[in-house]
């Protein structure tokens, strides 16, 4: 795959009505309507937990047989990983005629299933939405173990104050692994913080 192939589908082209997407059937019901107002010439693989429907730009939906799905496109949003057609999405992403571009919601694409995708030669491309709510929660559980919090709420439930020790985050030492999105969002968190990163 060259630099070039990288960049993802160029979707401005003068083709892009052979444009297929494959999206599971939850982001469809929220998506749908929107999705064909934007793009209406392309063609959307619906994934359902015991079908496949294929939605034209004119509308029209047939149903689609398993062997006959193709897709340039997968789409695999957060509503998909929350849904019943998650595994029957993936299957048919890693099973079927690979897409020359796949996007995900998901966090943690050093995964071997992944490997899968990228080894079938589609673009593999991350959306990084977990390394805000990720981050701010590692951050949160810090400052619980730093401040003794634990303590302060079962004082507060038995009416009394005890003195307690605490930690600061700030000039503590945190040695962050791993630096995707989300590391690097924890980094840039405890850096805020004062820490020493």
């Amino acid at each position: 795959m060259t630099d070039a192939d990288r960049s993802g589908p160029d979707l401005n082209r003068a083709d892009r009505a052979a444009t297929t997407v494959q999206l599971g059937r939850p982001g469809w019901e929220r998506n749908g309507t929107t999705l064909q107002a934007e793009f209406p010439e392309f063609s959307w693989l619906v994934v359902h937990t015991d079908h496949l429907d294929l939605v034209a730009p004119n509308g029209t939906t047939t149903t689609v047989e398993w062997d006959d799905a193709v897709a340039d496109v997968v789409w695999m949003d957060l509503d998909v990983f929350r849904s019943d057609v998650q595994g029957r999405h993936f299957k048919l992403a890693v099973t079927r005629q690979p897409a020359a571009w796949v996007h995900t919601s998901y966090a943690g694409l050093e995964s071997p299933y992944w490997d899968t995708i990228r080894s079938r030669g589609s673009l593999l491309t991350a959306s990084h939405l977990s390394g805000v709510p990720i981050s701010e929660y590692v951050l949160s559980q810090v400052l619980q173990w730093f401040q003794a919090s634990a303590g302060w709420a079962q004082s507060r439930l038995d009416h009394t104050w005890t003195p307690g020790e605490f930690t600061e985050v700030h000039r503590s030492d945190w040695l962050v692994v791993g630096l995707g999105d989300i590391g690097f969002k924890v980094a840039s968190l405890a850096a805020a913080f004062g820490a020493n990163v």
